[in-house]
């Protein structure tokens, strides 16, 4: 007891000490630099946490042409595990972080705190989710840990309030950046998606803390990418045709995977019985995971093999099991993908589960641009590197479902070791962006009236200005 009261003095002497002796800017940098460290090692932890769940899901266990009848229950047992441990454990609902995170900062007045243990509180929950089944993914627990991580730690070191509020951005986007292994797409995840407002030395200390977090988690992964992209190929500007007719594909499925995701979560939120809820929503997923097992967790494994143009094993399994033959019943179990996936996200998160929507847009980017290849190599004699499509589509699918299009450019940019298929990224993203926002101009954060850079630039042409408020003309 005296041991512990002496290390509480020396840690109070210290931190009075702190702040009277070391100049502020150097305090800022070292503080993100510890909530870059301290979040990338959050994000390894809950990237482990998940596959070590997964395997005693007995995923590898399954064997090919055979069914999974434990598929039946560890979803729906995943997602009622979270919702207890929120209920009753740490009394506070951890899903939808990055829209937590958007209401915190939006905020007038407080502290600025995410919670008590937040920071592992939702990588606990999140594991349980995605490790054990539910058809999700884990960069969003991941930056509301490194937003919990980051106001604690500036807090730790009292720093003002406006700081506080920084730090919790900077470790949001620093928990991004630790997930993926991306720097550049964890730092646009804070200015793009959070959009909040920096000057210089808060941007200086963001991209320090998205260097530090993917450092670390690179580091500690064993110096791997998030995923391995073997393929590779000269640039063709030829292909930029085909890139350009993906995202106009893209843009429109983008509508349908949207709109079939809230559609889930709105009659989610019509029940108002949370055991309900979770069984609803539960048994759900653990259904169609045991029909279609390529729906297991976040699906980075099946997108590795798209990307890599091999056939994914796990298409073997479950009620319809295809070969890579690219007959018949490989369009259909493709499709069933491609429409299942916005529900099953959406049954995630508003079921009780704590997940992400960022890793699925990912995996179901991948299936699209493969399915878009395939299509036209199969009926309309076409020799188009379908590896190459769904490489692309990652990226305008993650754009569309984050309205980041910047931020998923560097996303699978880096997590796949690519920047020599940057314009075709640039092109795809940007085409498939402008096609939905045509369609469906509302932000996916427009519910917390946060939304993007298209809707603002609406309200100057209405206000019959395209300047904005305050600034008088030259």
């Amino acid at each position: 007891m005296g041991m512990r009261r002496r290390i509480r003095t020396e840690v109070a002497g210290l931190m009075a000490w702190w702040p009277v002796h070391v100049p502020a800017p150097v305090t800022v940098l070292f503080v993100a630099m510890v909530t870059g460290a301290g979040t990338g090692l959050l994000a390894e932890l809950l990237r482990n946490l998940i596959s070590w769940l997964a395997d005693i899901a007995c995923l590898a266990g399954l064997r090919r042409g055979r069914l999974d009848y434990g598929m039946l229950f560890l979803p729906f047992a995943g997602m009622l595990l979270a919702m207890l441990y929120q209920r009753y454990v740490a009394r506070q609902q951890y899903a939808h972080g990055t829209a937590r995170i958007i209401r915190t900062l939006s905020r007038q007045r407080g502290n600025f705190k995410m919670g008590r243990w937040g920071w592992i509180n939702s990588i606990l929950t999140c594991g349980l989710t995605v490790g054990l089944g539910s058809s999700a993914g884990s960069e969003g627990p991941a930056a509301y840990s490194g937003a919990s991580f980051g106001s604690a730690a500036a807090r730790f070191f009292r720093m003002p309030r406006r700081w506080v509020r920084i730090m919790l951005a900077i470790g949001a986007g620093a928990g991004i950046a630790g997930i993926f292994k991306s720097p550049v797409g964890g730092t646009l995840y804070a200015l793009e998606v959070l959009e909040i407002g920096l000057s210089t030395l808060p941007v200086i200390a963001l991209v320090l803390a998205c260097l530090t977090a993917s450092t670390m988690a690179y580091l500690i992964s064993g110096y791997t990418f998030s995923m391995d992209l073997l393929m590779s190929m000269n640039f063709n500007p030829h292909d930029l045709g085909w890139v350009a007719l993906l995202g106009i594909f893209c843009g429109l499925y983008s509508i349908v995977y949207v709109w079939s995701k809230d559609k889930v979560a709105d009659m989610l939120r019509g029940i108002r019985n949370e055991w309900l809820k979770v069984v609803v929503a539960g048994v759900g997923m653990s259904l169609v995971v045991f029909m279609v097992p390529a729906f297991f967790g976040e699906g980075m494994v099946m997108a590795g093999d798209l990307i890599n143009d091999r056939f994914p094993d796990v298409l073997d399994q479950g009620i319809i099991p295809v070969s890579g033959d690219a007959g018949l019943w490989f369009f259909v179990v493709l499709g069933i993908i491609l429409l299942l996936k916005g529900p099953l996200v959406a049954a995630a998160n508003y079921g009780g589960g704590v997940a992400g929507e960022m890793v699925p847009a990912l995996f179901v980017g991948s299936v699209a641009g493969y399915f878009f290849g395939m299509v036209l190599n199969t009926f309309c004699g076409c020799e188009i590197h379908v590896w190459y499509m769904a490489l692309v589509g990652m990226a305008a699918i993650l754009g569309n479902a984050s309205h980041a299009p910047l931020m998923s450019i560097f996303i699978v940019s880096e997590c796949t070791n690519s920047m020599q298929y940057m314009p075709a990224y640039m092109m795809c993203v940007f085409i498939s962006y402008a096609v939905m926002k045509v369609v469906s101009p509302a932000s996916v954060w427009s519910a917390t009236d946060h939304d993007d850079l298209l809707d603002l630039h609406k309200y100057f042409v209405r206000s019959g200005d395209s300047r904005p408020q305050g600034q008088k003309p030259r």
